[in-house]
C-alpha cells in the first residue's frame, strides 16, 4: 500500500483504490475499505484510513458431492484446510482432498458388460511464500497426487509445480513456472477385445 500512497504525493482516488486492492490481496483480510479523512489545511495533506476485517488464519471446509451423467456416476468426500500464516511470515498453506468411488456403466466392446467401478482421489498441497527477494514477488509450490478411473483405463500419478509470481499491479500477474507430470496406466483397453 505504501507504494501507491506516499507522503507529499498528489491525492488520487485511483491510487487509494490500488492501495486498498493490495492490502486485500495479502489474503489475511476478509474485507478492506479505504476512506479519505478531513484534509489538514495547514499541511495540505489528506489522511487515508484503512478499515480492515481480519479473516480467520485457519479455515476448514468439507462436504459431500455426487456426479451423475450417462457415462459415469460418482460419489465424493471433499475437504480443504487453509493456514494463512503458516510458520509465520504470512505464508499460505492449503491442502485439498477429494476421495470417492466412481462407477462406469456398460460400454460396448468391454468385457463383463463393460461395467467398471473403483476408487478415485485427488490430493493437492500448495504453499505460497510472499515477498521473495522483492515485495511484488511471490513463490508458489504445488504437489498433486491423483487416482482416476475412465471408461478405457485407470491411472494414478501426480504433478509438481514451482513458480514465481510477479504482480506489478493488482490487475496484472506474470507467472513463469516449472512443471513436472507423471502418470501410470493401471488398466487399459486394447482395442475392442479385452484389457491389457
Amino acid at each position: 500500500a505504501q507504494r501507491d500512497i506516499t507522503p507529499d504525493q498528489w491525492y488520487s482516488e485511483s491510487a487509494q483504490a490500488e492501495a486498498q486492492s493490495r492490502i486485500f490481496k495479502m489474503g489475511v483480510f476478509g474485507a478492506v475499505r479505504s476512506k479519505p479523512e478531513t484534509p489538514d489545511p495547514t499541511t495540505g495533506r489528506v489522511p487515508i484510513t484503512m478499515d480492515v476485517q481480519e479473516s480467520p488464519f485457519h479455515t476448514i471446509r468439507y462436504g459431500v458431492g455426487f456426479g451423475v451423467d450417462p457415462t459415469r456416476y460418482e460419489g465424493r468426500l471433499i475437504g480443504e484446510y487453509t493456514d494463512r500464516d503458516f510458520v509465520g511470515g504470512l505464508r499460505k498453506f492449503t491442502f485439498k482432498g477429494i476421495a470417492g468411488w466412481a462407477f462406469i456403466p456398460g460400454v460396448v466392446g468391454l468385457g463383463s458388460g463393460g461395467q467398471k467401478s473403483g476408487p478415485i482421489a485427488k490430493f493437492t498441497a500448495e504453499l505460497e511464500q510472499p515477498r521473495v527477494f522483492h515485495p511484488e514477488l511471490k513463490l508458489q509450490t504445488r504437489i498433486e497426487l491423483e487416482r482416476g478411473l475412465e471408461p478405457a483405463y485407470s491411472f494414478f500419478g501426480g504433478r509438481a509445480k514451482l513458480g514465481l509470481i510477479w504482480q506489478p499491479t493488482p490487475h496484472l500477474a506474470i507467472y513463469p513456472s516449472y512443471n513436472v507430470e507423471a502418470y501410470r496406466l493401471v488398466e487399459w483397453v486394447a482395442g475392442l477385445g479385452g484389457s491389457a
